[in-house]
């Protein structure tokens, strides 16, 4: 056969399956055109490349009815188990990273005044945590007059405080 070729319903297409299945199984005559039949009912057309009925093609190369080469897999190797790493000795638990974002400055002196604000900043007993928290809320430390920021831990919360209120007060200028 030269090239692929449409078989359309009717005794082309019964010829085609009776031919296949007497080439590839070990039914009887009857049993044979009966599934023929039933098989061409169905469809609408077959696009064939290789009709059986042609007898064995050149380009096959080998006998037609010749098994198939099965491939062998390969052998799978055991799997290996895993090794497991010796759990570390028991450590002190470091403590929990410092978080800038735990709250924010600006709403709770907005929502409930300087002196919360101070409690709330109070919690924070390390000088290089407040101006971290400054830094990452967009706060200013130091006046705009020039005065130097405070090391003191008193005077970090009353500059963060100061900054806060200024911010709020830029942010009414402003939306009026």
């Amino acid at each position: 056969m030269a090239g692929p070729r449409q078989i359309w319903p009717g005794a082309a297409m019964r010829r085609f399956f009776a031919a296949l299945l007497a080439r590839e199984t070990s039914l009887d005559e009857a049993a044979r055109d009966r599934l023929a039949e039933a098989l061409s009912k169905p469809i609408g057309r077959l696009l064939v490349y290789h009709d059986p009925s042609d007898g064995p093609t050149a380009a096959a190369g080998a006998d037609a009815d010749a098994p198939l080469p099965v491939p062998v897999p390969e052998p799978v190797p055991a799997p290996v188990p895993a090794l497991v790493a010796p759990e570390p000795a028991a450590e002190a638990p470091t403590p929990a990273a410092f978080d800038p974002f735990a709250f924010s400055v600006v709403a709770v002196l907005k929502r409930s005044g300087p002196a919360a604000l101070l409690e709330r900043l109070s919690a924070i007993a390390d000088a290089d945590h407040l101006r971290r928290l400054a830094d990452a809320q967009h706060l200013a430390l130091a006046p705009a007059g020039g005065t130097p920021v405070p090391d003191d831990l008193d005077g970090l919360r009353h500059a963060i405080v100061a900054g806060a209120e200024a911010r709020l007060a830029e942010r009414r200028a402003a939306a009026s």
